[in-house]
């Protein structure tokens, strides 16, 4: 069995991110993806007979709450590992599209707040400060806000659906 739950701790049993996800019998999937990609991506990944959903909300699909979780993932990998993030992973922390992340980032760029040093396919790094360019900051607010509504909206149809639906994509 594998537990397939982001952004959020389930008390007593280990967890796994779509990163992690291997191909096996059975799938518990805690919190509800962010989009029909990451979820289809998961089932193609595990295969699994049997898939138990409980489709939590991680709590990060408005503005406030995924712009906080994204400064302390930032400010982690600026800490820890000299600014070096892999979009995957982070998208995965912070229960989101890589899209999303993507977003959240740029409008961090545009704010002033970091700096793009490097990219390459997966793989960014970025360092603290920079110029505020007001007019990206609000095409990118904008797309933030638009990519976070589509997610929640997702969250919302995918707690409601019917789950053989769901898991026969």
């Amino acid at each position: 069995m594998q537990l397939w739950a982001e952004a959020v701790a389930v008390p007593g049993c280990p967890v796994c991110s779509r990163t992690d996800l291997q191909p096996g019998s059975v799938l518990v999937v805690w919190t509800a993806p962010p989009g029909p990609r990451v979820w289809e991506e998961g089932l193609r990944r595990v295969q699994p007979a049997q898939v138990y959903l409980f489709a939590v909300d991680p709590g990060l699909d408005a503005l406030g709450a995924f712009l906080r979780r994204l400064v302390g993932l930032i400010k982690h990998a600026l800490s820890a590992y000299d600014g070096c993030l892999e979009w995957g992973a982070l998208a995965a922390a912070m229960a989101h599209s890589a899209d999303t992340v993507q977003a959240g980032v740029r409008w961090l760029i545009a704010r002033g707040q970091v700096s793009l040093m490097a990219r390459e396919d997966n793989v960014v790094i970025i360092e603290g400060g920079g110029k505020r360019d007001e007019e990206a900051e609000r095409t990118a607010l904008h797309e933030l806000e638009d990519l976070l509504r589509e997610t929640a909206a997702y969250r919302t149809h995918f707690r409601q659906a019917d789950a053989r639906q769901l898991v026969s994509v």
